[in-house]
């Protein structure tokens, strides 16, 4: 198994700025959201592989520097982990789907208009039939698995 190095992106702004310049000396980097957002200008031409966040509560909100910042980060694939569930509205969970597969759930104002105010609304029935064909959401009948349900069983 191969061993992977890791560096915690920690100091003042100097030293952060650094330790992110001298970026090919370490495999795993961690930082806060309070760091990324005072730091972002710093990664802007850096591309990682993976990005991996934790607590993604904190990017329920989409307007918030943190949930705009980790969006900035240029990554090939994006994990996001949490403990808490969606808590107040919809606009948390697109939040972070936004943040994983952005434009799956289209833009806000769309997701708002397609889906967060009609369920809300509880006119949930207008969502089912809005969606029902949208092969951005339901997998298209040529996909394995769909014409037997999602474990392709018979």
């Amino acid at each position: 198994m191969p061993e992977l190095s890791c560096k915690v992106i920690t100091g003042n702004a100097a030293e952060r700025q650094e330790m992110i310049q001298n970026e090919e000396d370490r495999d795993i980097w961690i930082t806060s959201y309070d760091l990324l957002k005072r730091d972002i200008a710093c990664y802007e031409n850096i591309r990682f592989a993976n990005q991996v966040i934790d607590e993604a509560q904190y990017i329920k909100n989409h307007g918030t520097q943190a949930a705009k910042s980790v969006r900035l980060i240029q990554s090939g694939f994006r994990m996001a982990l949490t403990g808490t569930p969606m808590e107040n509205r919809l606009s948390e969970l697109w939040s972070i789907f936004d943040f994983l597969m952005p434009g799956f759930l289209y833009g806000y104002q769309g997701f708002r208009e397609k889906f967060e105010e009609a369920i809300m609304n509880d006119r949930d029935e207008e969502v089912s039939a809005s969606s029902r064909y949208d092969t951005s959401i339901y997998p298209s009948p040529t996909e394995k698995g769909c014409a037997h349900g999602a474990s392709g069983q018979d």
